[in-house]
């Protein structure tokens, strides 16, 4: 058992382009942060005002905390309206995208489980 404690600054992190069009930047992820048991990864991502990720499928569920902005997630050709404070489990498998629908940028966490990969994902 790994008894290290595991403490980040997310806007301290490296900030990436991903795949799907967010920023993104990588929170926690057991092959890189020396938690190989750890059975989820966490990303911090944004899109920017009036921008959207591209429509993508992931192999394992995804979670999403809502914490800056309005929004919505498309699930399964389903519009649901998001903002801070929302939680949102999207299901192994299902196509997904985020639009940004506010004037300021829309941040969000997200944890997949098992964790994430790129021969997981499929961006359509």
């Amino acid at each position: 058992m790994n008894k290290q404690i595991f403490h980040k600054v997310t806007q301290k992190e490296t900030f990436f382009k991903a795949g799907d069009n967010t920023l993104l930047a990588e929170i926690l992820h057991p092959m890189h942060q020396g938690h190989p048991s750890l059975p989820y990864s966490l990303a911090y991502a944004s899109i920017e005002a009036h921008e959207k990720s591209l429509p993508h499928i992931l192999n394992q569920s995804e979670l999403y905390l809502f914490i800056k902005g309005i929004g919505q997630i498309t699930i399964e050709n389903k519009a649901h309206a998001v903002e801070a404070g929302h939680v949102i489990l999207v299901p192994a498998g299902a196509k997904q995208f985020v639009v940004n629908l506010g004037k300021e940028r829309l941040e969000f966490y997200c944890g997949v489980q098992q964790p994430w990969s790129a021969e997981g994902e499929e961006i359509i």
